[in-house]
């Protein structure tokens, strides 16, 4: 919060946040396209239904969870606008 986009301007913004983090911590990373593809396509409600959808399933294999959370966030999207990056980060036990 409170720093530029990456990509979006030649000259950039950006603040650094530390947070701490234990073995088995999980952390998303995404771009726009994959909150804006939901229904209605309004961020607020994508932001939304990523988080809720990141938490139900936050135990799956890693492997999995992705391409679940994924799904779950284009489900019921007429098509896709802009492109999509979903990146799952687990912390080494």
């Amino acid at each position: 919060m409170g720093s530029d986009p990456l990509g979006m301007f030649s000259a950039l913004v950006l603040q650094r946040r530390d947070i701490r983090v234990s073995p088995g911590d999980r952390f998303f990373m995404y771009t726009d396209g994959l909150i804006e593809c939901s229904l209605g396509g309004c961020r607020r409600d994508g932001s939304g239904r990523l988080v809720h959808s990141c938490l139900d399933h936050r135990r799956d294999p890693l492997d999995e969870a992705v391409s679940t959370i994924a799904r779950d966030i284009q489900s019921g999207a007429e098509r896709v606008h802009d492109d999509i990056l979903l990146l799952e980060v687990e912390v080494a036990r």
